[in-house]
């Protein structure tokens, strides 16, 4: 015999209790457990879930990882180099302050994460100089 959602009942019990799979709960097993989210109710039973932003899965139990990869049970990111945070979603900046997912270089850098140097050159003539240009290496 069944329970609602993901389960069965313990046969041999009086009251008919029901021992729920992973990932549900209730008298019946009619609620699932969403780990990063919150149930949806669909007809009599919560049998779906809304997942909060960078979680995925049947239950809310998979991480997204924005700049990175998760790990063998979708837990944890590995962020890639220049990235950090729970989801891989910061920018880490060398020369500059980052905003999230960019970074506004300080004078003399450039490039995603102001790793490239950038010199300042003047095209001269012999009287005055004619213009200025940046030469930047970006690594």
């Amino acid at each position: 015999m069944n329970a609602a959602g993901g389960g069965s009942v313990i046969v041999g019990k009086r009251d008919g209790r029901c021992h729920c799979d992973d990932g549900w709960g209730g008298s019946q097993c009619e609620t699932i457990q969403c780990n990063h989210g919150h149930s949806f109710n669909s007809g009599s039973q919560s049998t779906q879930c809304t997942c909060d932003p960078a979680w995925t899965g049947d239950h809310c139990d998979h991480i997204v990882c924005i700049h990175g990869t998760p790990n063998s049970v979708h837990t944890i990111c590995s962020c890639d180099s220049g990235w950090t945070g729970t989801h891989c979603d910061y920018i880490e900046c060398q020369h500059g302050t980052p905003h999230h997912y960019y970074c506004a270089c300080h004078s003399g850098y450039a490039g995603l994460h102001c790793d490239g140097i950038c010199t300042l050159f003047a095209a001269c003539s012999t009287e005055h100089v004619i213009s200025f240009s940046y030469v930047c290496v970006l690594r």
